[in-house]
């Protein structure tokens, strides 16, 4: 984008913020996802098909790591944006870290459990 004259700087300023907002929601969405898989995968450890309790754990590490890649590309996005934007993200990003950390146990105990 042109940035010739003080508007042109501004309206360039707007729109970066603006796709860099984009690009922290989307990763956000991910995180709370694989918190969403995370949340029942204990449950399917125990009592889903002992046969296929394997396949939950893979399930599991795969959810953590898409849980927490995503959450890397929120905290890179969230440092280039001002104090006052993606304030929910900013309150929420580090309790679905933790809340994320404390199930990928949860279902790595589950696994071991009934393997």
């Amino acid at each position: 984008m042109p940035k010739g004259n003080d508007e042109e700087v501004s309206i360039r300023k707007t729109a970066i913020r603006n796709a860099t907002l984009k690009a922290t929601e989307k990763p956000f969405e991910t995180a709370e996802l694989a918190l969403d898989l995370l949340k029942i995968l204990p449950e399917l450890a125990s009592k889903g098909n002992s046969n296929a309790v394997s396949d939950v754990g893979v399930a599991g590490l795969l959810a953590s790591a898409a849980c927490k890649g995503a959450l890397f590309n929120v905290d890179i996005n969230l440092g280039s944006l001002p104090e006052d934007f993606a304030s929910e993200i900013r309150l929420n990003a580090p309790l679905i870290q933790e809340e994320s950390r404390l199930l990928s146990r949860k279902v790595m105990d589950a696994v071991r459990d009934k393997l």
